[in-house]
């Protein structure tokens, strides 16, 4: 089926693009570690495929911060801002994108680049 076989080149591609941080977890899964910048933050993001994604859904995803980072409140917002950039372009692979993203915006995003903000665990 088409929406599988975007997948699975998907997966490819992601996987020779993003080396050791990218790691199969099983036939309909992966994870890829992503480093937020600016700074040493980092998160992964876990995702599994869904038979209507790309061209009704996006994948289920996860995003697991490492431990003492990001709030749960900021992941949340993160996670909408993804399902929102699928909706941006529905039917189009995506993770690509979310892992740009979340490498150059998510900081920002959060109101947190650069310094302690509303988004980071209290330490």
């Amino acid at each position: 089926d088409a929406n599988r076989a975007e997948w699975e080149e998907e997966v490819q591609v992601l996987e020779a693009i993003f080396g050791d941080n990218f790691q199969l977890t099983g036939t309909n899964s992966f994870s890829i570690t992503v480093e937020l910048s600016p700074g040493d933050t980092k998160l992964t993001l876990r995702c599994m495929f869904v038979p209507l994604y790309p061209s009704e859904s996006c994948p289920m995803f996860e995003l697991l911060p490492s431990v003492g980072t990001l709030t749960t409140t900021a992941t949340d917002l993160l996670s909408e801002k993804l399902i929102s950039m699928y909706n941006e372009q529905p039917g189009e692979v995506v993770v690509f994108r979310w892992v740009q993203w979340l490498t150059d915006s998510a900081l920002e995003f959060c109101g947190m680049a650069g310094d302690e903000g509303t988004c980071h665990e209290p330490t």
